[in-house]
């Protein structure tokens, strides 16, 4: 985290922190639907159920 540029870092704390590991795969798309607005696409609770 130190060593993340300062233009990176909202990127990479969401990514490393708030997405589960099967959505870091294409982060670039990730930020661009986060920045967007879109927070829950392709996110599941605990029981696999989508969460809206």
């Amino acid at each position: 985290m130190y060593e993340t540029p300062l233009d990176r870092l909202e990127r990479d704390a969401i990514l490393h922190w708030a997405l589960p590991p099967e959505v870091q795969e294409d982060g670039e798309a990730v930020h661009a639907r986060l920045k967007a607005g879109d927070f829950f696409s392709g996110c599941a609770d605990r029981d696999g159920s989508a969460i809206t």
